[in-house]
C-alpha cells in the first residue's frame, strides 16, 4: 500500500457541505487526513461526513458560523478534542453575490465582509494558538479570480481581493 500524502493530518475545512469544501475534505480524506467539516446547516454536513466515515476515513462535522468568535472556538476545541491536533486550516467558507454597489445596503455589506473575511481572521486567530507553541501549520484561504478582475457583486470582490492580498 502505498503512503499517503496526509496521513496523521488534521485539517479543518470550512464550508465543507458542497462545492470545493467537499471537494476538498473528501480529498485530504482519502489522503490519509482526518477531516473536521464545518457549514451552517446540518443536513448536508452530515451527509458528506457520513460518506467519508462510510470509506473508512475519519470525518467530523460541526455546524458553525464563520461569523461567530464563539462557534470559531468551539469548532478548534472540539477538532483538539477529537483529533488531538490541529495541522491544516483552509478557510472556504464565503457568500457569493451578484449585488452592483449601489443595490447593496449596509446590512448586507457587513454580513458578507463578516463572513468572507472575518470567518477566515477568526479561524486564523484560534489556529495560530494551536500552531505558534508547535512552530507548524498550514494556513490555505480561498479566494477568487474575482480579486483580480472583478465581474460580480461588489461587496464579494473586495473581500476576495483582500483575502488574495
Amino acid at each position: 500500500m502505498d503512503a499517503k500524502l496526509l496521513e496523521g493530518k488534521v485539517a479543518i475545512i470550512t464550508g465543507a457541505s458542497y462545492g470545493m469544501g467537499r471537494t476538498m475534505a473528501e480529498l485530504f480524506a482519502e489522503e490519509g487526513a482526518s477531516v473536521v467539516l464545518t457549514a451552517r446547516g446540518k443536513e448536508k454536513l452530515d451527509q458528506v461526513v457520513e460518506g467519508i466515515c462510510k470509506k473508512g476515513q475519519k470525518a467530523i462535522g460541526i455546524v458553525a458560523d464563520t461569523c461567530s468568535t464563539e462557534d470559531t472556538g468551539r469548532v478548534m476545541k472540539e477538532t483538539v478534542e477529537t483529533f488531538g491536533d490541529l495541522d491544516i486550516l483552509i478557510n472556504n467558507a464565503g457568500i457569493g453575490e451578484q449585488k452592483m454597489i449601489d443595490e447593496t445596503d449596509d446590512e448586507w455589506m457587513r454580513y458578507v465582509m463578516d463572513t468572507n473575511l472575518g470567518g477566515p481572521m477568526r479561524y486564523i486567530r484560534e489556529a495560530l494558538k494551536i500552531f505558534m507553541p508547535k512552530n507548524e501549520g498550514v494556513i490555505i484561504n480561498i479566494s477568487s479570480v474575482n480579486g483580480e478582475r472583478p465581474f460580480c457583486g461588489a461587496t464579494y470582490t473586495s473581500t476576495k481581493g483582500a483575502l488574495k492580498h
